[in-house]
């Protein structure tokens, strides 16, 4: 142990001597087949730019006979991703190796790394660090086929430290991260870390790939022009086999922007699936232009661009009859209107009591009517029989439109229902009576919703009716003084027909009753009926007294 830390303190201040010193550039290849050893210390060059972490923890564990309980080496594998001036890749790997550790390291490979036939591979330590209980990789090897890089340590990697940073610059231009995808699939990136008695492999790592083609992107749903609800759930992929590097989702009203994003990410999606849930509380309802762009890790682009509608307004909901004026109504009351939105919508017409009835249906028992209408019929309610019938008395309707996402729009009417028959009699003269001159008409005509009375005769000489007199208010007496002065003696019939202001049956008419009584006008005695009583009257009576009835 005094011999490894006495050796380890060696290696530390030949390091310090190096880092005094000005570090090489990146430029040690190590072809396949090939051992560097010593490993050069190199700074990583100016201006490069960090473009992904990716970090590991890594557990060994084994058995030492004939002790049961495992034994564990523990630690994290950090990967940085830089790109250079020039465009290429570097990969920058931290291994640490956990104060708790039960063990050493005694290397860490680099696996599916890379093609010799692809690429070069420049394999360094990083300098400029003062790490005082670190350990140098002794060398780098490739393996035959330029696919592995492996450092190795003759001492260890010391716990509670972490490695000097080992680099791989190649002159890759992109990469592609394997998420663990199948960890022995050809271009996985992957590392090993382990000893001469056992190791560990770890997937998910990037690796250099070649890229001449830009990712692909597609949105799948929702499809072009179609309605959308909050939130809208944006479907596609965006991915690229050869290396992805992230995507934005991005909404504009104009083709040419400018864009607010609405999500980003640096996961690729394939198969298709959720892009990106869109919150569209804070827009207007309309027509939006969605983008969806990737990029991979060479930097090349692609963008596909979709159109759909934003539904955040309630339907156009116009009840224009019945109204509130229009009343009162009684029969089958039909409603008109238009209930319309641009997504789509359905609409329900309720009924309830004044002042505080609960709503039922008019349409029961759903109460649901499809489709769009404008300017048009609604549907109707049967407030007289069946059902829905109703006692007289003041309503209120309700229209109620309701588009695909569910938002509302509402009108109202109060209506007075009215299904009774007028009160109209003649209760003078009586029927079969016999008047002449000025005669005296009385009864009655009264209704809650009194239109209008008229008062008329035929007979005699008349085959139509004449109207003797006629008024819109109750009357609970006389009607008028029928002059018949002028009238032949004849068979007369007096109608009264009272009628009331409910719209009945969609307009088609209204309650309203007919009462009429058949009297005789002239003098009694005036048997043969030719305006004179003389003795002629009194043999015509006779003669038809005396002769059977046929």
């Amino acid at each position: 142990m005094l011999a490894q830390n006495y050796l380890r303190s060696i290696r530390t201040c030949v390091a310090a001597a190096l880092l005094g010193t000005s570090a090489t550039a990146l430029a040690t290849d190590l072809g396949p087949n090939q051992t560097l050893d010593p490993v050069p210390i190199v700074s990583l060059p100016a201006g490069a730019v960090l473009e992904r972490t990716i970090t590991q923890d890594y557990d060994i564990a084994w058995t030492v006979l004939p002790n049961p309980i495992p034994r564990h080496i523990t630690g994290t594998v950090t990967q940085r991703i830089y790109r250079l001036a020039d465009d290429t890749l570097t990969f920058y790997y931290n291994v640490s190796n956990d104060s708790t550790s039960q063990g050493g390291l005694e290397y860490v490979g680099v696996r599916d790394f890379s093609d010799s036939t692809l690429f070069d591979t420049d394999a360094s330590l990083q300098g400029g660090i003062i790490c005082l209980n670190c350990e140098n990789a002794d060398r780098a090897r490739r393996d035959l086929f330029g696919s592995s890089i492996t450092f190795e340590y003759d001492l260890g990697i010391p716990t509670n430290s972490h490695t000097r940073p080992l680099i791989i610059r190649t002159n890759a231009t992109s990469y592609s991260v394997s998420y663990c995808r199948g960890l022995y699939s050809a271009g996985t990136g992957r590392v090993v870390v382990g000893n001469s008695a056992r190791s560990l492999t770890l997937c998910g790592f990037a690796s250099p790939v070649t890229d001449s083609t830009p990712p692909v992107v597609s949105i799948t749903a929702p499809t072009a022009l179609a309605n959308n609800c909050n939130p809208v759930t944006i479907v596609g992929t965006a991915y690229d086999p050869q290396g992805f590097d992230n995507y934005v989702v991005e909404y504009a009203t104009n083709p040419n922007g400018p864009w607010t994003q609405i999500t980003s990410s640096t996961n690729d999606v394939n198969p298709a699936g959720t892009l990106a849930m869109w919150n569209t509380t804070a827009i207007a309802s309309g027509y939006y232009f969605v983008r969806l762009t990737a990029e991979n890790t060479s930097g090349m682009t692609n963008s596909v661009t979709s159109v759909v509608y934003v539904d955040r307004t309630a339907p156009n909901t116009d009840l224009r009859s019945p109204t509130t004026s229009n009343n009162p109504l009684g029969g089958t009351v039909c409603f008109d209107g238009t209930v319309w939105d641009t997504g789509g919508s359905t609409y329900t017409i309720r009924y309830r009591s004044l002042p505080s009835g609960s709503f039922a249906h008019v349409n029961p028992p759903t109460g649901s009517y499809p489709g769009q209408i404008i300017t048009d019929g609604l549907g109707s309610w049967n407030t007289h029989t069946g059902p829905t019938a109703v006692p007289d008395g003041t309503y209120q309707v309700r229209l109620e439109g309701i588009d695909s996402c569910g938002l509302t729009s509402i009108e109202t009417a109060d209506i007075i229902v009215d299904n009774t028959t007028p009160v109209g009699f003649i209760s003078s003269p009586a029927p079969c009576a016999a008047v002449r001159g000025i005669v005296n008409v009385t009864g009655r005509a009264n209704d809650a919703n009194l239109a209008s009375w008229t008062l008329q005769y035929t007979g005699g000489d008349l085959n139509t009716w004449d109207t003797i007199a006629s008024g819109t208010g109750p009357i609970n007496g006389t009607f008028a003084q029928w002059n018949t002065e002028r009238l032949r003696s004849c068979a007369y019939t007096l109608r009264l027909i009272v009628g009331d202001r409910s719209s009945i049956n969609c307009g088609s008419t209204n309650n309203h009753v007919e009462y009429t009584v058949g009297v005789f006008v002239g003098c009694e005695a005036d048997f043969n009926h030719d305006n004179f009583v003389n003795s002629q009257d009194y043999f015509d009576f006779f003669t038809a007294f005396f002769a059977p009835c046929p």
